[in-house]
């Protein structure tokens, strides 16, 4: 969790094969960042075998494969309770796409190499943690501004 003990605008917990995932969105725009290798396309594909699952419908996610991207990540955005994950951000980036995300009611994490300009708090940007079995989330920002 993070330091401020936040409440989650999203907490997705789960167990996949050997893998618990306990993911808490901080903010309504998250940028999930970090370098190749460290495993955020795993979480993606782990979110998209999740979102096949009932109780986690409300989680859309798309990718460079996603046909008609803008428009389907459009049309998603418009209900509140929605997660739109995004893998591959840094490539699919579009003025459109970023007009819509700004737009929108939906929440979003956002799986990318960098951040964007479109991070509205110290909680915009989060890092994968994978270790002993445990998929989650860390907010540098937040940690290093409240150790101020």
């Amino acid at each position: 969790m993070n330091p401020s003990k936040r409440t989650p605008v999203v907490s997705i917990q789960a167990k996949i094969n050997d893998f618990r995932l306990q993911l808490d969105i901080l903010d309504e725009i998250v940028f999930i960042a970090g370098d190749s290798g460290v495993g955020k396309s795993f979480l993606y594909e782990q979110l998209s075998l999740l979102s096949t699952e009932k109780e986690f419908n409300f989680i859309k996610c798309f990718n460079y494969l996603s046909p008609d991207l803008e428009t389907q990540v459009e049309y998603a955005s418009k209900n509140a309770d929605n997660l739109i994950v995004i893998d591959n951000f840094e490539t699919l980036w579009s003025k459109k796409l970023a007009n819509t995300i700004m737009a929108s009611p939906a929440k979003f994490a956002l799986i990318s190499r960098d951040f964007f300009g479109l991070m509205t708090s110290k909680y915009g940007v989060a890092e994968l943690e994978v270790a002993d079995g445990l998929i989650a989330l860390r907010y540098p920002l937040a940690w290093e501004i409240e150790d101020e």
